[in-house]
């Protein structure tokens, strides 16, 4: 039985983002490997991926979110 769609942007949420930056990495090299073994090597071009994931910047204040990079950064040192 198929599980029915759901938005990427929550699966992220809900699965990914508790993730260390290692799993993430991880996980990043399998979903990357599974899209090529299916499209084969050469098939997708960098331009294909102009706009991919826009939406997941919408009502995102991108002064505010460099300079919540950058208090992280901060805080880490």
């Amino acid at each position: 039985m198929a599980l029915p769609l759901r938005d990427p942007k929550t699966i992220y949420e809900e699965h990914s983002a508790p993730l260390s930056d290692d799993e993430k990495l991880r996980l990043l090299v399998l979903i990357s490997e599974s899209v090529v073994g299916r499209h084969g090597r050469g098939g997708a071009r960098l331009a294909d991926l102009d706009g991919l994931g826009r939406d997941a910047w919408d009502g995102v204040d991108p002064d505010a979110y460099v300079g919540g990079l950058r208090d992280e950064w901060q805080g880490r040192t």
